[in-house]
């Protein structure tokens, strides 16, 4: 795989939220130690806490950020707001909390490159008839470490994470996925995609968490593996922890290599391997980011 290549499909895909968002303008904004750095309207405030930046989003709101420091974000969406966010980081460690108030929607995109070695932290809470969709991409990192989290406090609200890491040489991923129900009436969705190459190794630990009295939930987990090399190691371990009688979850994994057919299919087209892979991969993680 072409880290490169890679990294522009991403970086594409997060372009793409932007163009299927609706007629609201984007708004370019910098995270620093200091505070939001950007012109930021009327509908978005910020301010700076002890324990990060916190940014409040009020109406329809698309936002663009660019880290480059460590500090923690914490996005609040006030009720019945909509916000659609592109987050592009380049520092080891960021971790950011979305909140959102009854009845509002996020769609979130977080691009992770240029550092050895990343910790990445998402909290999503959501509140009733609240929907957040979140899609986390991890490239270029000897060793990566990314925690999820997700809790529908709210009856009625739904949360869908879709996890891409591109993978290759000797690179580590770790991902943990946690799914919450404390409440009825609640859906969460995580997909964690993985391509691999070369020796490297990824780990998928994926817990769902339906509490007492939380009846009518609908969890799911599922894991796939794209295996380059016979060398790799693709390791996925779900978890359920279910304390209530009326609920649907369920967890899958899959793990598989390029077919042969594939391959020769393009072969007969004048298309070399290499170029052959790179676009296979592409089509693996475009399946998913289009469903």
């Amino acid at each position: 795989m072409q880290m490169q290549d890679i990294q522009r499909f991403f970086e594409d895909s997060a372009a793409g939220i932007f163009s299927q968002s609706g007629e609201a303008s984007a708004v370019s904004l910098a995270l620093r130690n200091a505070g939001i750095v950007g012109s930021v309207p009327s509908h978005l405030a910020w301010k700076k806490t002890d324990t990060g930046i916190v940014l409040e989003v009020s109406g329809s709101s698309r936002v663009e950020i660019s880290r480059d420091d460590d500090t923690p974000l914490f996005v609040h969406c006030l009720p019945e707001s909509s916000l659609v966010l592109a987050e592009k980081t380049n520092v080891a460690v960021a971790s950011t909390s979305l909140h959102l108030g009854e009845d509002a929607n996020a769609k979130c995109f977080f691009l992770q490159s240029g550092q050895s070695e990343v910790s990445r932290t998402l909290e999503i809470v959501c509140a009733a008839r609240a929907e957040a969709v979140a899609t986390l991409a991890n490239i270029d990192a000897s060793e990566t470490e990314c925690h999820i989290a997700t809790r529908l406090n709210g009856v009625a609200a739904k949360s869908k994470i879709s996890i891409f890491n591109a993978l290759w040489a000797r690179q580590r991923c770790t991902v943990r996925t946690t799914q919450s129900h404390p409440v009825p009436g609640t859906t969460s969705d995580v997909l964690c995609l993985n391509a691999l190459d070369g020796q490297a190794r990824s780990s998928f630990f994926g817990s769902i968490i339906i509490e007492k009295d939380a009846h009518r939930c609908d969890a799911y987990q599922k894991v796939r593996n794209l295996l380059l090399s016979d060398e790799v190691l693709a390791e996925s371990r779900p978890e359920l922890e279910i304390l209530a009688n009326d609920v649907r979850c369920s967890h899958g994994a899959t793990s598989a290599g390029i077919n042969s057919d594939e391959l020769f299919y393009f072969a007969a087209r004048g298309i070399p391997s290499t170029m052959a892979t790179q676009m296979l991969v592409e089509a693996f993680f475009q399946a998913a980011s289009s469903s």
